[in-house]
């Protein structure tokens, strides 16, 4: 009924030109089915992840915006919370290639403004609304099939406005609130509901990173990331003039520990959700581009200006610079890997186990080098998506410092072993293996002497075995004692 209601609102009024419309109208995306891994040639990066919830309870549904050489893709699939095994086949949306000019930016599954479908915010301005369903073994699908695919749109002039960077949702008294952040670091808000209204305001000269929508005293807001601060944007009407008027009521910065928040993720927030009763803290889970995800939370009554106060710090061992919800999903900063951590982020008090479901990813040993120690060997372990690091060719394996020209081998003798298999206390749950290699300390030692500062990326490149689409590379950040 909400679908249709808005349909109709969008189709008889001049807000906006074409603000809802049929995507047949604008070249649909293209759907398909795909069983094979995500990444290729090395080429392909994944932006922007997205979590929601499922019918069933033991998996979570996962969104993945990839490029791949100047082509993009939105992957959908299902996850299993138990084991961080995909579910099923993936959903592949393809954008046309003659709007290629248009990407996806950021990607959310909405429980407000159109429950049950995948909303994907593209750098134009306009919000792509894509019902799922999902079959018995996981299989996601678009309900009703692509042609049914809306799109939402646009909010402004992206040469005026900036193009589109972020997105967020929230509720309001019998109608919803869509939020867009632009490169231009504007908020543009557009109440949805029997009547719709539009507004928008510029709250920084940077980018807006990130938006989360979070309850606060008798309202909700949008909290925007920006500059490593997070603004707080409210949205309300005014009855002597027209429109949506939003004004900024807090300027937190990133707490001293924690400099440099790039994204930020709040409470689930559906259509029942309350804005608080009384002053409290909201807690949210954040990103800063290093190997830590936090917890931070608003203060009770937040001030212009005022700090976040950090409240806990969960080591991933892997730079993250974007973070979804639900359970915990975090995106990698150079768009290989997404990693995974089951069960509710909210009442989470422990790091819990930690899967690869998407791309690679690479823990190294030690994690700490000095370069003035002795030690004959130092250990890689890769998980890659899907139980795929049992397809990784070992003789073809090599490692690299980011920035120095050379790369080296596994160790000569070394044997590379794969742990995987059931879970230890669990009969019933398979876990995604991981490949253990070793490399020659001193020869690694060589390469990092062209290191002058306190840290260095390490990637490990590899091929497949040729019987699947495998993943080519993972990285990781280690700290250096010279």
């Amino acid at each position: 009924m909400r679908r249709g209601i808005m349909r109709k609102l969008f189709l008889s009024i001049g807000l906006l030109t074409g603000v809802w419309m049929a995507a047949g109208a604008l070249e649909p995306a293209r759907a398909q089915s795909r069983s094979s891994a995500l990444l290729a040639d090395g080429s392909v990066r994944i932006h922007g992840i997205a979590l929601g919830s499922v019918a069933a309870p033991d998996r979570e549904s996962l969104a993945l915006l990839e490029s791949e050489g100047g082509s993009e893709s939105i992957i959908v699939r299902s996850i299993s919370r138990k084991t961080g095994l995909r579910l099923g086949d993936d959903l592949v949306i393809t954008f046309p290639e003659s709007r290629l000019m248009v990407k996806p930016v950021r990607a959310i599954f909405s429980k407000i403004l159109a429950p049950g479908s995948l909303l994907v915010l593209d750098s134009s301005l306009r919000v792509h609304e894509f019902p799922m369903g999902y079959m018995p073994d996981g299989t996601p699908f678009i309900a009703g099939g692509p042609g049914v695919a809306s799109v939402l749109g646009p909010f402004g002039d992206p040469s005026v406005s900036g193009q589109g960077t972020a997105l967020a949702e929230a509720p309001a008294a019998k109608a919803a609130i869509l939020a867009v952040g632009t490169s231009s670091g504007q908020i543009i808000a557009v109440l949805i509901g029997m009547e719709v209204e539009i507004g928008s305001v510029s709250v920084s000269s940077s980018a807006i990173d990130g938006l989360v929508a979070v309850p606060q005293l008798g309202h909700f807001e949008f909290g925007a990331i920006t500059g490593g601060q997070l603004i707080g944007v409210i949205p309300a009407l005014n009855t002597r003039t027209p429109g949506l008027h939003l004004s900024t009521t807090f300027d937190l910065k990133s707490p001293a520990r924690f400099p440099g928040i790039t994204d930020a993720r709040g409470p689930e927030l559906d259509l029942s959700s309350q804005p608080l009763s009384r002053p409290a803290p909201v807690r949210l889970v954040a990103a800063n581009g290093t190997s830590d995800v936090a917890r931070v939370e608003i203060p009770a009554s937040p001030t212009l200006p005022g700090p976040l106060v950090l409240d806990g710090i969960n080591r991933l061992g892997s730079g993250i610079v974007q973070v979804a919800v639900g359970s915990l999903a975090a995106l990698t900063a150079d768009g290989t890997g997404v990693l995974f951590q089951p069960g509710s982020t909210q009442e989470r008090e422990d790091d819990g186990r930690t899967f690869t479901i998407a791309g690679a990813t690479m823990e190294f040993d030690p994690g700490i080098l000095n370069l003035r120690s002795s030690g004959r060997s130092v250990e890689a372990s890769i998980e890659v998506e899907n139980g795929q690091a049992a397809t990784i060719n070992p003789a073809s394996l090599l490692l690299q410092v980011d920035g120095v020209a050379g790369s080296i081998p596994i160790a000569a003798g070394s044997r590379p072993r794969l742990d995987g298999g059931e879970d230890e206390g669990d009969d019933e749950s398979i876990r995604n293996p991981r490949l253990r290699v070793q490399f020659d300390r001193r020869q690694l030692e060589a390469l990092l002497s062209n290191v002058t500062g306190p840290s260095a990326t390490l990637i490990v490149t590899w091929l497949g075995d040729g019987s699947v689409r495998g993943v080519t590379s993972a990285s990781t950040k280690i700290r250096l004692v010279h």
